[in-house]
């Protein structure tokens, strides 16, 4: 049975860029991420209101002018919507033929829009132009309902908009020249501009002054342009790089600019004079300011939104969502993809240059920025981009008190340096993790994987220097490599660990090579029939292993070790869920017209056949599963190319169970010994599947055979088994012994001599038993030995009985018939077995000697 359900927003997003608004107030700010936006308290920074409609990206918002209470917002589904923020209603839709790029608002019950046109208008422009855009006009009745909406002129490509306040004059930047469009007019006056020897990056409109700011970091006001009276022009000039953002104060006595150098400048227009907020961690691109003039609020390229003080330029609120670091493309910012962090419905990955930011899904908010390379951020220098040290790897162990990272830097005149640090958790101040051990160049090359053990603290690392290394915690909290391993000088592509540790996967080329981890050894090797080389191995929480390539996945049996079952599929990437035998497959996206396709597979392990199909309409950079809850319920999670998180509902409740009249093949046993091994009772298990017919003894009798004839790498080992199984009998004689029963000397003095007929006991525990003084007990214990009668014991652990105590009975003790037919009594002390022989002999029973 599939399950076709649809990913639904779970959270992130990247704040679009111009998207940022503080309300008049102060009290809120606004922020648009994706298809959504976001209205945020300025005291908590908590989310107030989700404005939630668009069903694609938003690309601008501005406030009503007659109403401070509404918001108006455009976006690439062709639709401008009027919100009203403080109660999160959309009160109007208006519609339009072409996705809608800007929106600004010139009067009551009008705004203008800019769209970019496309099908039929872009294939009759020339080949030359990039694009054109249409400037329309909207106009509507609020009490008849009707509304005007038509084209009032056409323009060519521009990087950015301004429009002046009264609604009249709209300027646009191509390059280095500038287009004055006259609305009421519908003339367009273009400037030739000799003063920018850059590209223009962004506009701003007071008055009568526009404000340039380029590449080069040159900022122009423009006296008289927009009147077209004289021109008077004016020369800014602080930034080393180029300007991203220029807002003006309310009153229009300050000018705010912002850049790469990431460091808000505030320029008093008539002096000249400069204020600072420096150091905010990444480059600004946009910057807006409340009415009264009393908040400035910044929009940073690593996705965060910042609010300061106007007069004091203190910090007031930071939110602290989703967030990347300003390098290169997001794949190439988030090496260590999305992974479940030790606090449930919590995931860790990359953050800002050198950080691993710890993010809420139940809040949309970063609990934790943990700082792994301490650096102050350098934007360039001469001229040329700095290559920052980036974290590649992350892991954790089960309990999340230690974190292991590998961190490389790349140079085009030294070899890459590689470094591998060990975290551990400090719970005394609670401020995240603190360095314990940091190896330098722990492989001579590109690392490839690091994987934490399930259960221990033990971590291991993969490189392309053809070995992997097994890294141990020991009794003096000092790390150390334990074991390095190789397999016929191959390049070790991935790594990963069994569900209980005892089983590590390495893939050497072809092959995938299976060793046990306790004696350190290799126990078998799989491979792969298909040309292309394996880029990973993971095991499922069975006794299955799926290997995948970039066009191939492939689900091996490990009690077999057999192909289980194999499909051709264009891989991306594959995750594995914590708590059932089952994967997700990402495969890579595909185009239908303008629309992207990335379709999302999750099997079990034991069919090929999909369990559920999903959907995504973006490009898709990692996936995980996530344990939501305490009681293991887990969700997929995919992350696009828009820091979008989207997320499927609880697997745990969908999945498709097995059939009842399925017989149960070997794995399933293996379960059983797992959680034995884990709880010392097999009852309680809920990841067993359904119980075939025929009767519980008969079943439980077949299952138990057959777990003593599974392959040594699966089956656990036997002194394990016995010494838990010895355990649970010694605890039911504990539990008997207070109802009045023997307790576990009188028990253990009778299985120990099982070889005689009968046995005697003290006086002491004669008298415990039958508060008598003048008789003997006895019990015959022919049918229970355990180290004779280790059959007898399997039949009561497969079914999952109490252990029978023998029975004791009060009698008097038999006498022989002596040469002369005289009855004579037995010598009772020397078959007697004393309570430190019933000692040795439980301890031997545990090493299962």
């Amino acid at each position: 049975t599939n399950f076709n359900m649809a990913l639904q927003l779970v959270g992130g997003g990247v704040t679009t860029h111009g998207c940022s608004l503080v309300t008049d107030d102060g009290s809120n700010f606004l922020a648009a991420r994706g298809h959504v936006v976001y209205v945020s308290s300025t005291k908590t920074g908590n989310h107030v209101r989700i404005l939630k409609g668009h069903t694609k990206a938003v690309t601008a918002m501005v406030f009503s002018t007659t109403n401070h209470l509404q918001l108006l917002t455009s976006s690439m589904d062709c639709t401008v919507r009027i919100w009203d923020y403080s109660e999160g209603i959309c009160l109007r839709t208006f519609a339009c033929k072409y996705p809608i790029t800007h929106v600004m608002v010139s009067q009551a019950d009008e705004f203008l829009y800019i769209c970019r046109a496309s099908g039929e208008v872009l294939q009759q422009q020339s080949k030359k132009k990039k694009g054109k855009y249409l400037i329309g006009r909207c106009t509507w009745d609020a009490t008849k309902k009707s509304e005007e909406n038509h084209t009032i002129l056409k323009s060519t490509h521009a990087s950015t908009w301004a429009m002046h306040k009264d609604g009249h004059i709209v300027v646009g930047a191509q390059q280095k020249g500038l287009s004055v469009y006259h609305i009421n007019q519908n003339k367009v006056h273009k400037v030739e501009n000799h003063e920018h020897n850059d590209r223009i990056n962004c506009l701003a409109i007071q008055d009568d002054i526009l404000a340039t700011g380029d590449r080069c970091g040159k900022i122009h006001l423009w006296h008289g342009l927009l009147s077209n009276g004289e021109i008077v022009k004016q020369c800014f000039h602080w930034h080393a790089h180029g300007v991203f953002t220029l807002s003006f104060s309310a009153d229009g006595s300050y000018l705010l600019s912002g850049g790469e150098e990431a460091v808000l400048v505030i320029w008093q227009l008539e002096t000249g004079h400069k204020r600072f907020i420096a150091r905010l961690g990444a480059p600004i691109r946009h910057v807006s300011t409340c009415t009264d003039g009393s908040l400035y609020l910044t929009s940073h390229s690593d996705n965060s939104l910042k609010v300061f003080d106007a007069q004091s330029l203190k910090l007031v609120q930071e939110t602290r969502s989703l967030r990347r670091a300003a390098i290169g493309s997001v794949a190439a910012s988030m090496k260590c993809g999305i992974q479940q962090s030790p606090n449930p419905a919590s995931i860790a990955l990359n953050g800002g240059v050198g950080n691993i930011q710890f993010y809420n899904l139940a809040t949309d908010r970063v609990d934790m920025d943990q700082t792994i390379i301490d650096r102050p951020f350098v934007s360039r220098t001469l001229g040329k981009n700095v290559v920052p040290t980036t974290v590649e790897k992350l892991a954790f162990v089960k309990d999340g008190r230690w974190m292991a990272t590998v961190e490389s830097k790349e140079s085009k005149v030294t070899l890459t340096e590689f470094k591998l640090k060990f975290w551990k958790l400090d719970t005394q101040n609670e401020s995240g993790y603190s360095l314990h051990t940091t190896v330098e160049s722990m492989h001579r090359k590109q690392v490839t994987c690091l994987k934490a053990h399930p259960n221990d603290r033990v971590f291991v690392t993969a490189g392309e220097d053809n070995v992997f290394k097994v890294w141990v915690l020991t009794s003096e909290e000092k790390w150390v490599c334990s074991f390095v391993g190789s397999y016929l000088d191959m390049i070790c592509n991935a790594v990963d660990f069994s569900r209980d540790g005892s089983l590590l996967a390495a893939c050497f080329g072809r092959h995938i090579t299976l060793w046990e981890m306790r004696e350190s050894k290799i126990v078998n090797v799989l491979t792969s029939n298909s040309k292309e080389t394996p880029l990973g191995a993971c095991f499922l929480p069975s006794y299955y292993i799926v290997v995948f390539g970039e066009t191939q996945v492939t689900v091996w049996n490990l009690l077999s070790l057999q192909v289980s079952w194999s499909l051709r599929l264009d891989v991306k990437e594959i995750c594995v869920h914590p708590g059932i035998a089952q994967f997700a497959v990402v495969c890579k996206a595909q185009h239908r017209g303008q629309e992207v396709y990335q379709p999302v597979l999750e099997f079990d392990g034991g069919s090929q056949k999909p369990v559920n199909t999903h959907t995504l309409g973006s490009y898709a950079v990692s996936s995980t599963y996530v344990t939501t809850s305490v009681n293991k319920d887990a969700q997929l999670l995919v992350l696009d190319r828009e820091l979008l998180l989207w997320g499927t509902p609880s697997i745990s409740s969908l999945m498709v169970k097995a059939d009842e009249n399925k017989t149960q093949d070997l794995g399933e046993n293996r379960l059983k010994v797992d959680q034995f091994l884990e709880t010392g009772d097999t009852d309680n298990s809920e990841t067993v599947s359904q119980k075939p017919e025929g009767t519980m003894e008969e079943m439980n009798l077949s299952q138990c055979d057959s777990i003593f004839k599974m392959p040594t790498h699966v089956l656990p080992p036997m002194n394990v088994l016995l010494g838990k199984f010895m355990d649970m009998a010694v605890g039911i004689c504990d539990k008997n012994a207070h109802n009045g029963e023997p307790d576990d000397d009188s028990y253990m003095e009778a299985i120990s001599d099982g070889n005689e007929n009968e046995m005697n006991v003290t006086e002491s525990q004669q008298q415990e038993i039958t508060g008598e003084n003048n008789t003997e007990t006895h019990f015959d214990a022919t049918t229970f030995a355990p180290a004779q009668h280790l059959d007898f014991m399997v039949e009561y652990f497969a079914k999952g009985e109490p252990i029978p105590i023998p029975s004791f009975t009060k009698r008097k003790p038999e006498k022989e018939l002596g040469k002369n037919g005289a009855k004579k009594k037995i010598n009772s002390k020397k078959d007697k077995i004393t309570h430190k022989e019933s000692k040795k002999l439980l301890k031997s029973s545990k090493k299962g000697d």
